[in-house]
């Protein structure tokens, strides 16, 4: 059900008439934990130990399983990590209302190097390496395929 986000399930008899429905919610009842236990976990194991997050940078409310996080943390990969608490046991959702001073998931491009092949084409990226110019691999290009290295070269 959660897997293909589906909220609500129809019960039938034998003779396909609706009998009910049943929800995610009843069907997780059985597996109901007290709030406070919830809390306790995510404080402990998930806060604590797995991401290292000294208690009080972010506050965890638990109502019915639903678990809200509030508070900042100093990266956004934090930020996202917290939702492994939606792995502890009784848990139905996280209401993420955490932010964050840094956006480490935005990598900053990394710069090619002189000579850097693109395997996908075959092509030398950047500046052509020395033995380009007299004899080598680069001699055996068509003419085509030479134009299309001296634009990137020159682009570059």
């Amino acid at each position: 059900m959660y897997r293909s986000e589906v909220g609500r399930l129809l019960v039938v008899d034998g003779d396909r008439r609706l009998r009910g429905i049943v929800t995610r919610s009843d069907l997780l009842k059985v597996h109901a934990r007290l709030d406070a236990v919830i809390r306790d976990e995510v404080i402990h194991q998930v806060l604590r130990r797995t991401l290292w997050i000294p208690l009080g940078d972010v506050q965890v409310a638990v109502d019915d399983g639903v678990v809200t996080l509030t508070g900042r943390t100093a990266r956004k990969t934090t930020v996202v990590a917290a939702r492994l608490s939606e792995a502890v046991p009784g848990v139905t959702d996280v209401v993420d209302q955490l932010t964050f001073d840094v956006d480490d998931t935005v990598a900053a491009a990394p710069a090619r190097q002189a000579a850097e092949r693109d395997p996908l084409l075959g092509w030398w990226i950047g500046r052509l390496p020395a033995w380009s110019a007299g004899s080598g691999p680069a001699d055996r290009i068509g003419d085509h395929e030479q134009q299309i290295v001296t634009r990137s070269a020159a682009l570059q």
